[in-house]
């Protein structure tokens, strides 16, 4: 193992080094047989006043972290906490009075450098479309971008310092976008969110948005989109990573009440503006009730028919 660097932070510790493994069959030509992988790793120092967690419920959204109880004398005890921010009130005694109040500490959440000026705006609204949401529970100004300061201003400011939460533009091909957070595995406090988005995952969805919408959206039916639709998608983008970097997962069940409801799927197909079924099928997932709700023929069948004749 070869340690190529060491960041030290106040709250947390990063390590990057180079493994090399021998292979008998790399997936290259290579004369030596070897793969390489850089690595990091994180040593994070944990709140020293542990956040009070919440069980986690499979009917509700939310990302948990689990945990293995091994304290009690006959069995082992499995927990799980969902993952969520501390909303602590500057005032205690406004919000109980139902008063919209500041937190403690916001969510913030910095822009990489290397992303496009032009898209910039649409990354701010797309953090700041959850703003009504935290305002419907009492708190204000609780999540916003704000600007990475100067190396003048803050020379030691770092992508990887714990403190910081980053949307990273990728140089990448990958057609995906991901939102995740470090946890305090002691209660499913996050600590720290990151969010990588890049021009593949652009690629990606200036032609879903074709395949999806074209049929009953002008806006989609050109080989090159506008600047303002094009950032429009970003915007949507970054608001779904930034629903799970606040620990929820995806909503399967939400497209899926039309279809229960009766009906038909080409009228779904219509009312989504998907230009074919199949892409409507992705978004209407069979309920497991109503599949097990399903009767069998054989479940009705006479006693006397059983046997062949």
């Amino acid at each position: 193992m070869l340690v190529s660097s060491v960041k030290v932070f106040s709250k947390n510790v990063e390590v990057k080094h180079m493994l090399t493994y021998h292979v008998v069959e790399p997936p290259y030509r290579d004369r030596n047989n070897s793969l390489s992988f850089e690595l990091n790793q994180s040593f994070v120092l944990l709140p020293e006043d542990p956040m009070i967690p919440r069980l986690y419920d499979p009917r509700v959204g939310f990302f948990a972290v689990k945990q293995t109880d091994y304290g009690f004398h006959q069995n082992t005890i499995q927990r799980k906490y969902i993952t969520r921010w501390r909303p602590e009130p500057s005032d205690w005694l406004a919000f109980m009075n139902g008063e919209m109040v500041e937190p403690v500490k916001p969510i913030v959440y910095y822009p990489d450098p290397a992303t496009p000026k032009k898209w910039r705006p649409y990354i701010k609204k797309g953090v700041e479309d959850w703003q009504d949401v935290l305002e419907s529970i009492g708190f204000k100004g609780a999540i916003f971008v704000k600007n990475l300061p100067s190396s003048e201003l803050d020379p030691n400011w770092d992508v990887d310092n714990l403190q910081h939460s980053v949307i990273r533009y990728i140089a990448t091909e990958r057609g995906t976008a991901t939102g995740f957070t470090v946890q305090d595995p002691r209660t499913g406090e996050m600590l720290k969110a990151d969010i990588h988005f890049g021009q593949g995952h652009l690629d990606y969805i200036q032609k879903l948005f074709f395949i999806q919408t074209a049929a009953a959206n002008p806006a989609a039916r050109s080989k090159k989109f506008k600047e303002e639709v094009i950032g429009e998608l970003i915007r949507s983008v970054i608001a779904h990573e930034v629903g799970h970097t606040l620990g929820l997962q995806h909503n399967m069940i939400a497209a899926t009440h039309l279809l229960e409801g009766g009906v038909n799927l080409r009228y779904i197909q219509r009312l989504l503006g998907h230009s074919t079924s199949k892409t409507t099928e992705i978004y209407t997932h069979v309920c497991q009730d109503n599949l097990l709700a399903v009767q069998s023929p054989l479940d009705t069948i006479d006693s006397r028919n059983i046997f062949e004749r």
